[in-house]
């Protein structure tokens, strides 16, 4: 008696989880405006829970909901109307995607939990990622360079952590998620306020799942090819076989960071500013370039836990500049060493000296450029060796001229222009003719016809023959 009394007590308590669940789905359907008739007619298609719908794509939702309104179900009333509008169906695939971020985050289905609130929060971080899908399809993610030695290791971390950063995984996040510090996520992490669902997802996602497994596989891949060859390599080739990306990204960093590795680092850090030297700007090497080096060892010291005198970076770092163009400025650092007290005050009052040091000579270097360039292409020009005239020459003829040659023709213009003032007409030279040239034929000025001859009657010849007539 007491067992067959504890399952019917089991049997309705099923049974009010069924009914709650039931109404539960009934209120979502109500949020997103579907009719009583139309969930009916749903539930007869096989939709009646989060559960049904899991099992459904963005492409499926559409073909229930065109079957829907075109093949009533049998069971159907004749007198009732079903309508599935298309903010319904959108709503609908909202809600599919709310379920990946459950799972995602390791929570269980409840749709007392899809409120209104929260399906809008879900539209909104779906309009996000495809705005984002938009610029990652332009962007180009630079992969960071092998990590050849630990002394360049925050300078490889922060590229490193940028580019996984760009990089969006199968739980539609950015990659950097897989090798958070946090490993589990408490109830307390989930209703957290936070500034963006970008950092939300990126707390509360579940490191488990097919959507970690996939994402952990390619941090592995990610991170052997940037550590093969190098002093970190050794250490994370153990988890190869499996493909672990989260364990061999945190074994790196616990590396790194060991006692070990920050002594390595930071005694290479120190040789890295003792190498360093500015005499003078080179084609490969500037002072921007000087300064940076010394920021960079300076924060990997940091970084190592070790934090270096102001004085001693002061001195670090003037001491290795030769360059002369730069010697007033450490005088007058050395002679006011309470206003350039830090090392930062220093870069930049030299990095300013620098500059303008720089921008003067290119502009010495230009001048003198432009004048090389005008001497050698007047030294490359042709001699002009034409006939000289009096007139007027186009002006790249007229450069070609010997002063000479230019006088000349001065000349021979002022004097034809002398000559035309006169009324005087100036015939060019292949005009003129010889006298040798000049020809006369007697026996053909005697048969000329009286009418050739009509103009002879007159002038002094004929005169002459007149009074020899006579």
């Amino acid at each position: 008696m007491a067992r067959r009394g504890a399952n019917q007590v089991n049997q309705r308590q099923g049974a009010n989880q069924v009914n709650q669940r039931l109404d539960e789905w009934s209120q979502l359907m109500a949020r997103i405006g579907v009719s009583p008739a139309t969930r009916d007619e749903l539930e007869r298609h096989g939709l009646s829970s989060l559960e049904d719908l899991e099992a459904l794509d963005n492409d499926g939702i559409k073909s229930l909901a065109n079957t829907v309104m075109r093949f009533p179900h049998p069971d159907r009333p004749n007198n009732v109307r079903v309508y599935l509008g298309t903010s319904s169906v959108e709503l609908l695939k909202v809600i599919r995607y709310w379920i990946d971020i459950q799972e995602r985050i390791g929570v269980e289905l409840d749709a007392a939990e899809c409120t209104t609130r929260a399906i809008e929060d879900t539209k909104m971080w779906m309009k996000q990622l495809a705005a984002k899908k938009k610029v990652a399809d332009k962007s180009d993610h630079d992969r960071p360079k092998t990590l050849k030695k630990w002394s360049e290791w925050q300078a490889f971390w922060d590229s490193w952590v940028t580019y996984m950063q760009g990089t969006t995984g199968a739980a539609d996040i950015p990659i950097t998620y897989v090798f958070r510090d946090e490993e589990t996520v408490t109830q307390e992490d989930v209703s957290a306020t936070y500034p963006s669902n970008k950092e939300k997802y990126h707390r509360i996602t579940a490191l488990r799942g097919t959507h970690y497994e996939a994402d952990n596989e390619q941090v592995w891949q990610e991170i052997k090819i940037v550590t093969q060859g190098g002093p970190g390599w050794d250490y994370i080739k153990k988890y190869e076989k499996r493909m672990d990306g989260r364990a061999a990204v945190m074994e790196l960093k616990r590396q790194a960071n060991s006692t070990h590795g920050s002594v390595i680092r930071s005694n290479d850090a120190y040789d890295s500013i003792a190498g360093l030297s500015f005499n003078g700007p080179k084609k490969l090497w500037t002072f921007e370039q000087y300064v940076n080096g010394h920021i960079k060892a300076h924060n990997e010291l940091l970084e190592c836990g070790i934090h270096p005198e102001e004085r001693w970076k002061i001195k670090a770092f003037l001491d290795n500049i030769t360059d002369d163009q730069l010697g007033i400025a450490k005088a007058n650092i050395a002679g006011s060493p309470d206003v350039y007290d830090t090392f930062d005050k220093v870069q930049r009052y030299v990095s300013l000296i620098a500059t303008s040091n720089t921008k003067r000579k290119r502009d010495i270097h230009d001048i003198r450029k432009v004048a090389s360039v005008t001497k050698a292409s007047k030294g490359n020009q042709k001699k002009f060796s034409g006939k000289l005239e009096a007139k007027s020459y186009p002006p790249a003829v007229w450069r070609t001229m010997s002063q000479d040659q230019r006088d000349k023709v001065s000349s021979m213009r002022r004097a034809k222009k002398a000559i035309e003032a006169k009324g005087m007409t100036i015939y060019p030279e292949s005009q003129k003719r010889k006298a040798s040239e000049v020809k006369l034929n007697v026996e053909e000025v005697e048969e000329e016809t009286p009418l050739t001859q009509a103009g002879k009657q007159f002038g002094r010849s004929a005169h002459k023959k007149q009074k020899k007539d006579t």
